[in-house]
């Protein structure tokens, strides 16, 4: 249990409860006081790192040149929106239903401004009340998955549907028929058109 909660070994009142055979009674107790502890922090870390594939932002070339607002400091701040977000939740024993929809984000004042969300000030991560109309609530709309999940110019849809599938209904899809062609790059205008375009133009194709 402290292995997993903590990444680390149990504390004094652990092992003094488990060498009094008092652990299994005290169990979610010490399970409440565990997730309180400042140490449940390394297995938030670890846990979401992983399994939200958080990889992807931190190895994410962006086009500062074209986002001009986003720096090292709002990239930095995205990773820490996505662990606050779910240590929040799980301090809080919130419905897992907040991994898809929630109406609140956890936000700073770097972050807020970086989405256009006023109000905020300060740099502590605070949950933040959202409008329905934001529609910013969730996994889905933080800037870890955005951005880890485009190809640092646009939104890449197939990226996107293949974590939402793989990672949060657990069913990986099946990879591609081996007679699919590759993107007719040498349409007329294809360098120019974006990536839901050019998927668009592929999917008609009959081959497709």
């Amino acid at each position: 249990m402290s292995y997993f909660l903590w990444n680390s070994p149990p504390d004094e009142k652990l092992n003094n409860l488990a060498s009094t055979g008092d652990l299994y009674d005290e169990l979610p107790k010490q399970i409440e006081r565990m997730v309180d502890d400042e140490r449940i922090t390394r297995m938030i870390h670890s846990f979401s790192y992983e399994w939200l594939r958080l990889d992807r932002h931190k190895s994410m070339d962006t086009d500062v040149g074209m986002y001009r607002d986003y720096t090292r400091f709002v990239k930095e701040d995205m990773f820490k929106e996505t662990y606050e977000f779910i240590q929040h939740i799980l301090k809080n024993d919130l419905s897992i239903m907040n991994f898809i929809d929630s109406d609140f984000a956890m936000l700073n004042q770097n972050l807020a401004e970086f989405y256009g969300i006023d109000g905020v000030k300060g740099n502590e991560f605070r949950p933040v009340t959202l409008p329905k109309e934001e529609h910013r609530g969730g996994l889905l709309s933080q800037g870890s998955f955005l951005n880890g999940h485009s190809d640092g110019v646009q939104a890449h849809p197939i990226k996107r549907a293949v974590w939402l599938k793989e990672k949060i209904l657990g069913d990986s899809p099946p990879p591609p028929p081996p007679n699919v062609p590759e993107l007719a790059t040498d349409t007329p205008g294809f360098e120019k058109m974006t990536l839901k375009e050019q998927l668009f133009l592929h999917r008609n194709k009959t081959s497709c």
